[in-house]
């Protein structure tokens, strides 16, 4: 018999899972916010003011660059990427500690000792102080820090100036010495280049290159007429080699036919023309007078004999087609020797050019670098009396109105960020630390098994003189219909099967097992089915109690002979409604279920009825409903919602299993579908509302054992 046919509700992220869960922890996550805020506030007004200056210098990298070449660098370009390798130097320079001491000096002169130039003092000047680059421009701003508005912007304002003086002075010096360097190295260079043209007229004359261009135009058109003539004749070649090989290949297997009308001389001719009368007069003879006639041997001979001179007249031909391919190799050799020898000249004179070439490259080179250094030599006199800078003073520091620090707004959002994020954390983990069956999801996640709905909790102020028979009191209730459509899911399965005999069981004590099981017996008896409920919790039996019935004899009765099946039923107030009660006490219940009798009863009673429901005792640690599961069409696990450790019904699920028992599914019981703090509420509670149901219908009313004050998560004692 096959699982009942349900949705397949697959976990996936939704917010309103989180909604719940903001709700059930709204104290723990508003106080988490609210201590972080107030913690953050206090720390805020405690931190003392900071004030920050700024000033703004410019950079002009190429101003004082005289001394390097257009070898070297090209003076004329100003490119992104060389502006910002030399920013991010001078960032270092402007953070160094040697401006940083020059700069305090000055400060103390002014009359302020809060910075003093030992060690300490500078480091925490470089902490207080911030130099970056204006992006896409030319310029760098300086910030410090200081508690004193005026202070701040006296120390920036002294960063500057110091930094603008001591560039200038760099420069300056740098000048001296650049002037110094390009007097040696115009005396260097008039030398080398004195020394490098002698060198080339020697060159040029111990070396007969007076025309050395005429000499190479020469040999290379000499080369290239060899080339040329030795392609015809190695071409030459190789067809007589190609020729030689086919004609060898012929001889070799005695073709001389073949080869005499290759090479097509005088005697050849002839000979062919005389072997081919002879061939035609022996094959006349043998056709007229036979094999057998005188003459036609004489016929023969006289093959043989042409056949032979043939032979010797073609070894001869190919004797003179191999020595002419014999001369033509010595020929074309002949030309290769040639063509290395004046490859060799070539090269010869080819080496002696680059050579007289290098030597004249490197006096050009001298001269240019000459007259570059005497250039620059000119323009550094110029600025040497003009005292050029590359830093500039665009704006000067302002004493700051308003502090930067503590920024307590934005330490406010910060801080609401943080405890919004926290407080939500907290929250997830708190849930996870609960294991209990909260949701659809948890059903097929975490048990895997189908889901097949959910009973909701009575209503507050519902009154009832029986729990278990509200559902029959108010059909029209949202209990009733919760109930009804659980009956209906169990009725249709896949296989179009009907369900006989289910039996009703959970994990732990006060799940609501007991009023489940009465409730869908009512359900059943609804349909004008003649249902049965049978008490087989022979531990804690119930149901009498809720029918108000004594418990004097049921199923132990039956199963010990002591009475009859008709004796022990007893018909309740619902229509078509039998309750079959436990009966006597015994002191092993399990065995006495485990008897083959109780198959025979089962079987007997199925006869008598359309459907069976049996109640069973709890089956995470007792064996009474994994005996009885295996008599039965189907399993239904009630679960309370929210109560019972998961690793409880998963045990419960597994002893189920590992007999074989037909699990249709597991139903939450106890569902608050008001408490908008529950998950489930978001599944099944708003759309329930969204119909209309309500209660009130004004019955009696006591807890039941699903709606009590819930057990401790571990599920209780089992009773």
């Amino acid at each position: 018999m096959s699982e009942l046919s349900v949705p397949n509700l697959k976990r996936k992220f939704e917010l309103q899972e989180f909604i719940p869960l903001v709700r059930k922890q709204k104290k723990v996550i508003l106080g988490f916010i609210a201590t972080v805020l107030g913690t953050v506030l206090i720390g805020s007004l405690l931190t003392p003011k900071i004030y920050e200056a700024s000033a703004l210098v410019e950079l002009f990298p190429r101003t004082g660059q005289e001394v390097q070449t257009q070898e070297v660098v090209d003076l004329n370009s100003n490119s992104y990427y060389e502006f910002r390798d030399y920013a991010r130097g001078e960032l270092q320079v402007l953070s160094s500690r040697s401006l940083l001491g020059k700069v305090i000096r000055r400060y103390n002169d002014l009359g302020f000792d809060d910075y003093t130039p030992e060690q300490e003092d500078l480091l925490r000047l470089q902490e207080n102080l911030h130099v970056e680059p204006v992006k896409e421009t030319r310029l760098i701003k300086i910030s410090v820090e200081h508690q004193i508005p005026e202070n701040s912007a006296i120390i920036t304002n002294l960063v500057a100036e110091v930094y603008r003086e001591q560039n200038l002075g760099i420069r300056r010096d740098a000048s001296e010495d650049a002037k110094i360097w390009l007097q040696e190295k115009l005396e260097e260079y008039d030398a080398r280049i004195k020394l490098t043209n002698q060198s080339l007229l020697q060159y040029r004359e111990q070396n007969d290159l007076l025309d050395v261009e005429g000499q190479l135009n020469e040999l290379s058109t000499r080369l290239a007429a060899l080339n040329t003539a030795h392609g015809e004749l190695a071409a030459q070649k190789s067809i007589q080699e190609m020729s030689l090989a086919s004609h060898r290949k012929l001889l070799k297997a005695s073709r001389f036919n073949e080869l005499a009308n290759i090479y097509q001389n005088a005697t050849l001719s002839k000979l062919s023309e005389e072997y081919a009368y002879a061939l035609t007069e022996k094959a006349q003879l043998q056709t007229k007078y036979g094999d057998k006639w005188p003459k036609l041997r004489q016929t023969e001979d006289r093959i043989d004999r042409i056949e032979a001179l043939i032979s010797t007249e073609v070894q001869k031909s190919y004797e003179a087609e191999m020595a002419g391919f014999q001369e033509v190799s010595s020929q074309l050799q002949n030309l290769e020797n040639q063509i290395n020898s004046v490859e060799e000249e070539l090269l010869s004179r080819q080496k002696l050019k680059v050579e007289h070439d290098q030597i004249k490259q490197t006096l050009e080179r001298y001269e240019e670098f000459y007259n570059t250094l005497s250039q620059r030599n000119n323009e550094l006199d110029l600025s040497s009396r003009t005292q050029l800078n590359n830093v500039r003073i665009v704006d000067k520091a302002l004493v700051p109105d308003h502090p930067i620090k503590p920024r307590i707004l934005l330490n406010m959002v910060i801080a609401l960020v943080i405890g919004v994020v926290g407080g939500i954390a907290f929250g997830l983990f708190q849930d996870h630390l609960d294991d209990s069956i909260g949701s659809p999801m948890d059903v097929q996640s975490y048990l895997k098994v189908p889901f097949l709905g959910h009973i909701p909790k009575l209503p507050e102020g519902a009154v009832s003189e029986s729990p278990g028979l509200y559902t029959y009191h108010n059909p029209r209730s949202l209990l009733a219909e919760a109930v009804l459509s659980l009956r209906t899911l169990i009725s249709l399965n896949r296989e179009h099967q009907e369900y006989r005999r289910l039996m009703v069981t959970s994990a732990a004590a006060r799940e609501g097992k007991t009023e489940t099981s009465v409730r869908l017996a009512i359900a059943f008896a609804t349909l004008g089915k003649k249902v049965l409920l049978m008490d087989c919790d022979l531990r804690k039996p119930r149901i009498p109690e809720i029918f108000n019935m004594p418990n004097a004899m049921g199923l132990v009765d039956i199963l010990e002979d002591q009475v009859s099946i008709e004796e022990a039923t007893m018909s309740t107030e619902v229509p078509n409604l039998d309750i079959l009660p436990s009966g006597s006490h015994v002191e092993q219940p399990n065995q006495v279920l485990a008897i083959p009798s109780m198959e025979k009863l089962l079987n007997d009673l199925e006869s008598r009825y359309d459907i069976l429901i049996i109640d069973t005792p709890p089956s995470a640690d007792l064996t009474d409903a994994i005996t009885i599961s295996k008599m039965v069409d189907g399993v239904l696990l009630v679960i309370q919602h929210q109560v019972v450790s998961r690793m409880i019904v998963q045990r419960m699920i597994e002893r189920l299993r590992q007999v074989d028992a037909k699990i249709l599914g597991a139903v939450l019981n106890c569902v608050d579908l008001e408490n908008t703090t529950s998950r489930y509420y978001y599944y099944y509670g708003r759309y329930y509302y969204g119909y209309g149901y309500g209660y009130g219908y004004g019955y009696g009313y006591e807890p039941e054992e699903g709606n009590q004050p819930p057990p401790a998560k571990d599920g209780g004692a089992v009773a």
